[in-house]
């Protein structure tokens, strides 16, 4: 077997290996790698658009819709200009109509859709072309949950009853639902059941009867052997039983499939399942349960990837620790035999030069062979660097992603609230936690992950801040002057929440006919004195004014973050509101 063989078949088994890992993202994207590095370097352009697909797989698995897409079109890309490559087109129109549908991109997702639908017909695949037609009724279900339109929503639901039907064709009446099977019916059950729902004419119950026998239909021919599929029918089925208000039955098939999944540890159907929760409780007028069952569900996607994440970074830093010893131990070991060569030339002077030049000669073939292993180690090392670099910067990308999500809650309670305190406090504390947010999405985007560019993120958190609070019937101009100060991720985040604290009492309090301006400016003073000024042209504070005296969380934050800076804080209300920090920049080690 040639060397090229041999490399192709490692290659194949490199991929093959991170299928059966497809789901575990750590593994997958250690084999891909091996398996690109071999490609690279023997040459094997037709390992390419597979390597792509596998990439894009990779990417999908981590939440990255972009770098997945890109990948997934390079691939296409190849395999469109090959005619004898034109079959695996199919599965990457399918695969690539997915990811577009996953990442919301509706307008794509269905091109592609129609594109794998087209090149099954052509490629005579009868199983292929079902599945096709589960994914353009899945398109057309996910177009409809999004369109508020009652009339719109109606005609994409019966678009996706028509092609899920298409999907079941002529099947045997008893036979074992097929994967693609299971999810077609399922799919109908939804869409009738959403019609029924619909404020139309049309939504009469005989659409509700429509998706109790789908799912009657699930229920009957899964068999009890397929544990995970059969509990999935379950919790269809409950929707069902709420629908006709039997609410202890539907209540006693969601905590039996509960049981089961909470047992086994199945994380996707896990958030199905406090999903499928949050539903029933909110029915039932049940809203703290609703409100607990909603957050579960939207904080396990980021658990997952944080275990993984935790996981991988003990990896990098028992390799990297690894790497060091070795180094240092091949330091050690080369300065000794150098010594020893030094040693014995001094005590073969007298032999032959000949043999001296034999000597030398092994000695420096020894040393550069052990140079070139040093220079691959010092390799290894820095990209352990960066990979630890690149899971820092993950680590404040899910953290700002919780914090969306917590903001995102408080807002959604503020909508509820019935009191018009109780409001306002819930839209301060979520101007609170999006002030937070916007500093770890600078702290994404640097280089060091200590300070934090004073320019850019002031401009950044004015316009969250401004778009929140400033009403549409107010006109109050905020102008900006903000030295290129770099600071501390400390004394950014205190600057960010007095700026938060002062900008919207200035918005909310101070222009009593909705009509004015605000000036901020943050500049140095010397070389590590810092002014922070916010100044408007309201109508003032009152006379009798003491900021120690007032009551209210803000201004008790603008003190507390001030004590934290070690500064000073001066408020004047007259002519309008000033209010003035003084404070020394911390030195960034």
């Amino acid at each position: 077997m040639n060397d090229r063989q041999q490399a192709k078949n490692l290659v194949d088994a490199y991929l093959d290996t991170a299928w059966s890992n497809y789901m575990q993202s750590i593994p997958f994207k250690y084999l891909i790698k091996k398996a690109d590095s071999v490609v690279l370097k023997e040459r094997l352009t037709g390992y390419q658009p597979v390597l792509a697909e596998y990439k894009g797989f990779y990417f999908s698995t981590i939440g990255n819709t972009d770098s997945s897409i890109y990948y997934q079109l390079e691939a296409i890309s190849i395999y469109e200009s090959i005619d004898s490559l034109a079959p695996k087109l199919m599965n990457a129109y399918f695969n690539l109509s997915e990811t577009y549908m996953k990442g919301n991109f509706l307008d794509e997702a269905f091109a592609y859709g129609k594109k794998a639908l087209k090149q099954a017909k052509a490629n005579g695949s009868k199983l292929d072309l079902k599945y096709s037609y589960v994914l353009m009724g899945s398109i057309n279900t996910r177009k409809a949950s999004i369109n508020k339109n009652p009339t719109d929503n109606y005609l994409y639901r019966k678009k996706a009853i028509k092609e899920y039907k298409k999907a079941l064709g002529a099947r045997k009446q008893e036979a074992i639902l097929e994967s693609y099977e299971l999810s077609a019916v399922l799919g109908l059950s939804d869409n009738y059941r959403e019609i029924h729902n619909l404020e139309l004419e049309e939504s009469h119950s005989s659409y509700l009867d429509s998706a109790e026998k789908y799912t009657n239909l699930a229920f009957t021919l899964v068999p009890d052997s397929m544990v995970t599929e059969k509990n999935i029918v379950r919790l269809q089925k409950s929707y069902i039983m709420q629908e006709r208000e039997e609410f202890p039955e539907a209540l006693q098939l969601i905590n039996e499939a509960g049981s089961f999944f909470l047992h086994h540890g199945e994380l996707f159907n896990i958030k199905q399942l406090y999903m499928t929760k949050a539903d029933f409780y909110k029915k039932m007028g049940i809203m703290d349960s609703a409100f607990h069952y909603q957050k579960l569900y939207y904080n396990i996607s980021d658990s997952i990837v944080d275990l993984e994440t935790r996981k991988y970074t003990n990896q990098l830093e028992t390799q990297y620790e690894t790497a060091k010893k070795e180094k240092r131990i091949q330091a050690l070991e080369t300065q000794s035999k150098l010594q020893k060569a030094k040693n014995q030339l001094s005590l073969t002077v007298a032999i032959a030069i000949g043999v001296i030049l034999i000597i030398v000669i092994y000695f420096l073939i020894q040393n550069r062979k052990k140079s070139k292993r040093l220079a691959e180690q010092n390799k290894i090392i820095q990209q352990s660097h960066k990979e630890i670099e690149d899971l820092i910067r993950e680590s404040h990308h899910r953290i700002k992603n919780n914090l969306q999500v917590v903001s995102s809650l408080l807002k959604m309670q503020s909508k509820n609230a019935k009191s018009e305190e109780t409001k306002a406090n819930l839209l301060e504390a979520f101007n609170r936690v999006k002030t937070i947010a916007v500093l770890h999405q600078k702290l994404q985007g640097s280089q060091t992950f200590k300070q934090i560019q004073m320019q850019e993120f002031v401009s950044q958190l004015t316009e969250v801040i401004q778009g929140s609070v400033m009403s549409s019937d107010q006109d109050i101009q905020l102008s900006t002057d903000v030295d290129p100060i770099l600071l501390s991720t400390d004394q950014s985040i205190s600057i960010g929440l007095i700026i938060n604290e002062v900008l919207t009492n200035s918005f909310k309090y101070a222009f009593a006919e909705n009509k004015g301006s605000i000036i901020l400016q943050l500049k140095e003073e010397g070389t590590d004195s810092i002014i922070l000024k916010i100044c408007d042209d309201g109508k003032g504070l009152p006379e009798d004014f003491d900021i120690s005296q007032n009551p209210s969380l803000g201004y008790k934050i603008i003190n507390s973050m001030t004590v934290k800076l070690k500064g000073k804080l001066d408020i004047s209300g007259i002519n309008g509101t000033c209010t003035s920090i003084h404070f020394k920049k911390t030195p960034i080690a």
